[in-house]
């Protein structure tokens, strides 16, 4: 299965909503749907690094406003 989240935050920001998307997406992918998730988080947001290597697709975009 072909899975889409979308989350304007995510990693490396670390929050609930961040962390429940994030567990959620990884146990999906493991399971072996092809999980990708769509944010507008920076890689490089809070002061932290995310390389996002790892089961599941990240995809960053610029805000939309």
């Amino acid at each position: 299965m072909r899975i889409l989240h979308l989350s304007d935050h995510y990693a490396p920001v670390l929050g609930g909503i961040e962390t429940h998307v994030a567990a959620l997406a990884r146990q999906q992918a493991l399971r072996g749907d092809r999980v990708t998730v769509l944010t507008s988080t920076s890689a490089t947001a809070d002061g932290r690094h995310c390389d996002d290597a790892g089961p599941v697709t990240v995809r960053r975009v610029g805000s939309v406003r």
